[in-house]
This record gives structure tokens, sequence and C-alpha cells, in this order.
């Protein structure tokens, strides 16, 4: 658990209109044909929201790479969470505005393991 505490998180400081770009193009490229729905910058704020910190999460972030590497270790299962949860503060303190929604992902990910 030390090692999670001392992961460095950097989330890169991007303009919002190209945020929601990048986001959407994402989402276009690999969900779009799963749910029928593209993406695009007059869509629904709170999906745009949604995909968006996914996108920077995912794309922008150590994350998957975090994961990956202290989850396939003995005790990953335990890192898992605070990992999640350093990323979701990161990208809320980069991004304000995104901040609701990281807490909302975070809860929801924590209702998933109960």
């Amino acid at each position: 658990m030390a090692a999670v505490e001392q992961l460095a998180i950097t989330v890169p400081v991007i303009d919002r209109k190209e945020l929601i770009e990048r986001a959407c193009r994402t989402y276009n490229r690999l969900e779009a044909s799963l749910f029928d729905e593209n993406a695009g910058p007059d869509s629904d704020p709170a999906f745009i929201e949604r995909i968006t910190v996914n996108h920077i999460r995912h794309d922008l972030t150590e994350y998957d790479q975090a994961l990956e590497d202290k989850y396939s270790h003995v005790g990953g299962d335990a890192a898992k969470a605070p990992i999640r949860e350093r990323v979701y503060e990161a990208i809320a303190r980069t991004y304000p505005h995104l901040a609701e929604e990281c807490r909302r992902q975070e809860h929801r990910h924590i209702n998933d393991l109960t």
C-alpha cells in the first residue's frame, strides 16, 4: 500500500472544448456501436461528463498501467480501490467542473464492491 500512496498521478491540462472532443472521439470509436449512441459536444451534459471522466481516467492518466502493475501482485486486489480513488481525486483537482462526476463514479465503484 505504500507504493500506492507514492504513486504519481498526473492529469494533463487540456482545453475544455478539446477535452470533450477527444472524449467523444474515443467514445465513438470504442462504445457507440454497442449502444447506438454517438457522442458529440451537444450530447446530454451528464453523458459528456461521464465519458470525459472515463477518457481522462483511462487514456490520460497512469490508471490502467498502475492497476496492471499493482493488481497483478499479491495483495493487488487491495490496491485497486485506493488507486482508483487517487485518480478520481487528481481528475477533480485538475478539472473542478468534473468533481461531482468523479464522486459519482467513485461512489458507484464502491457500491459495486459491496
